[in-house]
């Protein structure tokens, strides 16, 4: 198993350039936040495949699940904190930036949100004492769970990017 992390390493081991390291800022290569992408990439292969079936043949989430979907959620929260202390590469200079108000504005323009919308819990947040408001919302928790296959589009948009460094 470390050989197929060794070998994405060694994917992400083209660094480019870099400016002043300030604190805080995990390398985007680093080999550590590598693992991290690959079980970010294993959980939302694991949603792309078991969300839409269970949404099509199961009406309703036992215990388990609601503790799987509750540690996914976990994941991608920690996932968007990363994001925030993750550099960046600047697409014309290719240098790296370590700068946390660039990285910010950078992730806040682009994949916070649907980040956000995909971890809130919207199906936990209905008042169960209404019914009928329960009942009519129930397909707004269901597509939310789709909203997490959103996630799915930026990890092929960073493996597109990573294969445009290495070339």
């Amino acid at each position: 198993m470390e050989n197929v992390f060794d070998d994405f390493t060694r994917f992400y081991a083209e660094t480019a350039k870099t400016r002043k390291i300030e604190r805080c800022i995990i390398m985007q290569n680093h080999k550590h936040k590598v693992k991290w992408d690959i079980l970010i990439m294993i959980i939302v292969f694991f949603i792309l495949i078991f969300v839409p079936y269970r949404l099509a043949f199961t009406d309703f989430d036992p215990p388990r699940w609601v503790i799987i979907y509750a540690i996914i959620d976990i994941c991608f929260l920690v996932d968007i904190i990363l994001s925030f202390l993750t550099s960046l590469t600047d697409p014309v200079t290719h240098l790296e930036i370590t700068d946390h108000k660039i990285i910010a504005k950078d992730y806040l323009k682009s994949w916070f949100f649907l980040d956000v919308l995909s971890i809130i819990p919207i199906d936990l947040l209905l008042d169960e004492k209404n019914l009928n408001t329960v009942i009519r919302f129930v397909r707004i928790g269901k597509m939310q769970k789709l909203i997490k296959l959103v996630r799915l589009v930026r990890l092929f948009k960073i493996m597109k990017k990573k294969d445009a460094m290495m070339n």
